[in-house]
């Protein structure tokens, strides 16, 4: 069995060697979206001729670095994949696919497995990396190849951010599109709170605008609907000034654990807006102080010293890392990084409360070699749209992770049996699930995903996709 290994050795490391997997709810090359259709090779090299982009074929160079995304348990085999250099390509892309009946991945950043497919077309977009920053109306167009990190040092040379997510590699569409979780949801909203307008492809390959003025449904459905509705290759984004923050990581000893949970669930109903603290964990056989409160305070220094007090002085020896900083400094502090020939293994979903039980058994049961966790508390200003798109998870609460990695041929089989016992523990307080979180678990989870807003979301997938063209995500069936 190849050496199971911390999320956080993989930080340390460069690209490694591996080989994908299949094990549970992932997919490798059968049975998914299978198709075997044959193209006409003129037809194919008329359509390349087309773009301002190119296309990749199974057996041309680079087309296996094409046809993967990052997680290499989920191995799929796409009978082309399109790279766009802009939205007419995006566009093109889909005519041909409509035209010759192929299914279509759409990609953005590449990290979910729902942006490839098996015998199908992949419309890659992550060269679509173009972005616009307005400082007077503090606003930002952004292509959706971009990543989250260029989006973030695009804005802060105008000392601008949104809420966008804390992972830098993370494509900004996907993240967008399935709501957008970050270090200020509860300042400023997820980030789909935040989307002003998007440029849209829909299945007929019409470029239409969604916004308050232009198919305001439409823009309804995207913020939080996922990629449901049409290809979208553009948004604009409303932008908020941010530049220095209190942020960084409050680490403890793994005896300690029980006892922070406890004081960080009797002050989550009090948190203020300014105020993120988020819970991360590791292997304590991987780290010394397995357990850390990624800190960001977006107020007055001194108001933030006070807020953080009862974390730093009641629990003997911790390791400090809070500290003023800038909020690309703060975003790095929070990443959730990743290398590359990873698999793995997740499951998660929001909970109301953290129960004792669920205290008790992460404080007992810690995470083994080769898992991570961490829990994204929801309060503040994403509480308070509900309503104002199709994010439908505006309680408050929690929103915990927990993975397992590996390398190699052969799953992590503790580490997973570790994912499902956490898993297991927070049934009694389950409350749907994060769609940006949620693997292929079946049309329950689907439903749990989109909450109340998921009728209303079929009727929105019967006007403007009324054939399921777009099915390779979380998916809204056309009917009910």
């Amino acid at each position: 069995m190849a050496r199971q290994i911390s999320r956080r050795e993989f930080l340390r490391r460069a690209a490694v060697s591996g080989a994908a997997v299949s094990f549970g709810i992932l997919r490798s090359r059968g049975g998914f979206g299978a198709q075997r259709l044959s193209l006409d090779p003129a037809a194919v090299k008329k359509f390349g001729a087309s773009l301002k982009g190119s296309v990749i074929l199974p057996g041309e160079p680079g087309y296996e670095s094409a046809r993967r995304v990052w997680n290499w348990a989920v191995d799929r085999y796409p009978a082309m994949v399109v790279q766009c250099a802009g939205t007419t390509d995006v566009q093109r892309a889909v005519e041909f696919a409509r035209s010759y009946g192929l299914t279509a991945a759409i990609r953005c950043g590449g990290h979910g497995e729902w942006s490839t497919c098996n015998d199908g077309m992949v419309v890659d977009m992550s060269s679509m990396k173009k972005i616009g920053v307005d400082p007077n109306s503090a606003v930002a167009n952004a292509q959706m190849g971009l990543r989250v990190a260029e989006f973030d040092h695009a804005t802060q040379r105008f000392g601008l951010a949104t809420a966008v997510g804390q992972c830098s590699v993370v494509g900004l569409g996907g993240l967008t599109m399935g709501g957008g979780e970050g270090n200020l949801i509860a300042k400023h909203g997820m980030t789909c709170d935040n989307v002003l307008a998007a440029q849209v492809v829909m299945a007929d390959g019409r470029l239409v605008e969604a916004s308050e003025r232009e198919n305001p449904d439409l823009l309804w459905g995207i913020c939080g609907g996922g990629g449901n509705f049409g290809a979208v290759t553009s948004i604009a984004y409303k932008l908020h000034p941010v530049r220095e923050l209190l942020a960084g990581t409050l680490e403890y000893r793994a005896e300690k654990v029980a006892d922070v949970l406890r004081l960080y669930r009797d002050f989550a109903p009090s948190a203020p807006d300014d105020f993120s603290a988020n819970i991360e964990f590791d292997s304590p056989s991987e780290r010394e102080y397995p357990l850390r409160i990624l800190c960001c305070w977006c107020g007055s220094l001194q108001a933030g010293e006070r807020i953080l007090a009862p974390f730093r002085s009641r629990f003997g020896r911790i390791r400090d890392r809070v500290k003023k900083m800038t909020y690309l400094e703060a975003q790095a502090t929070s990443d959730f990084p990743t290398a590359t020939r990873t698999s793995m293994y997740d499951r998660s979903r929001f909970i109301g409360e953290l129960s004792d039980d669920f205290i008790a058994a992460l404080s007992r049961d810690l995470p083994p070699r080769g898992t991570f966790g961490f829990m994204i508390h929801y309060h503040g200003e994403v509480t308070r749209r509900a309503g104002a798109n199709a994010f439908p998870h505006r309680r408050a609460g929690f929103n915990p992770f927990f993975g397992a990695l590996w390398q190699g041929r052969e799953p992590n089989r503790e580490a997973i049996d570790w994912v499902n016992r956490m898993f297991r523990v927070t049934a009694p307080s389950a409350n749907g699930v994060y769609v940006n979180y949620l693997g292929d678990e079946g049309d329950a989870r689907v439903h749990a995903a989109y909450g109340p807003n998921y009728e209303r979301l079929v009727a929105l997938k019967k006007k403007y996709d009324p054939t399921n063209f777009f099915r390779f995500n979380q998916n809204i069936k056309p009917t009910t």
